[in-house]
């Protein structure tokens, strides 16, 4: 996954062997998925390259900010917001991720300018 995300390979094993060993020591749930997934490493190579900068130190900086937004969402308990969402949205989320996954396999060119 780390090179659909466009870094090297060794940062693929880090994340699923950091994700799994902070996971092992605060997580209390067997169903959530830990490390490294497609659809994440899709949308961290779209925003690791930004502006001309890339590279393993801006995935890091994502990974860093979205774990303090996932920590400030459960220091104020909002982890019931999860069941406002319907099935036919998550049913669309998970289409649309295998779509743009499919996609992204892909190695045409639709530029026609």
């Amino acid at each position: 996954y780390s090179t659909l995300a466009g870094l090297e390979p060794q940062y693929g094993l880090y994340s699923a062997f950091v994700g799994g060993a902070v996971y092992a020591l605060l997580g209390g749930c067997r169903e959530v998925t830990i490390g490294p997934t497609a659809l994440l490493a899709l949308m961290t190579s779209r925003h690791t390259g930004l502006g001309g900068m890339s590279g393993p130190h801006l995935a890091v900086l994502l990974c860093f900010l979205s774990g303090i937004v996932e920590l400030i969402m459960a220091f104020l308990k909002l982890g019931a917001l999860v069941d406002l969402i319907s099935l036919p949205v998550t049913v669309g989320f998970t289409s649309a991720t295998a779509l743009i996954i499919g996609a992204s396999q892909l190695k045409v060119n639709f530029n026609f300018v």
